[in-house]
């Protein structure tokens, strides 16, 4: 007999996924790091990243967070993001292509860890891991 507390798991359709996106240009960048209230001048400004020994303007880190956190939802619709840990290794900058993947490493009901990679071509952007909570 089965309680009827007990739920079903909810499968998923896959164990591995990615999602990818696209900068276009600085602008986009500006755009979004003032959208975010982000006056960070290496978000804004060419000369100032230079002067840090950036190639140009990056991308802030929360405009990577934003694309690993919508691979996720596209995927889990309704999905719970309980922790994210993410380690920033390069810059993304302008006329980048991140490519975001997801790949379940374990399951225990509704709970749900998973590893995340975010690449521009071969290079490494970002890796970590989450937790999330599958919707009922």
């Amino acid at each position: 007999m089965t309680s009827s507390l007990v739920q079903a798991p909810v499968p998923l359709e896959r164990h591995a996924w990615e999602r990818d996106y696209t900068i276009h240009s600085d602008d986009d960048i500006r755009r979004f790091a003032r959208n975010i209230s982000d006056a960070n001048p290496v978000h804004h400004d060419v000369a100032a990243a230079k002067e840090k020994g950036l190639d140009g303007i990056i991308a802030p880190g929360v405009m990577t967070l934003g694309f690993i956190s919508a691979t996720i939802a596209a995927e889990l619709p309704g999905v719970v993001l309980c922790r994210l840990d993410v380690t920033f290794k390069k810059p993304l900058y302008a006329r980048s292509r991140p490519i975001v993947r997801c790949m379940v490493t374990s399951r225990r009901n509704r709970v749900v860890d998973a590893d995340i990679e975010v690449r521009n071509g071969f290079v490494v952007i970002a890796g970590g891991t989450c937790t999330l909570l599958l919707p009922k």
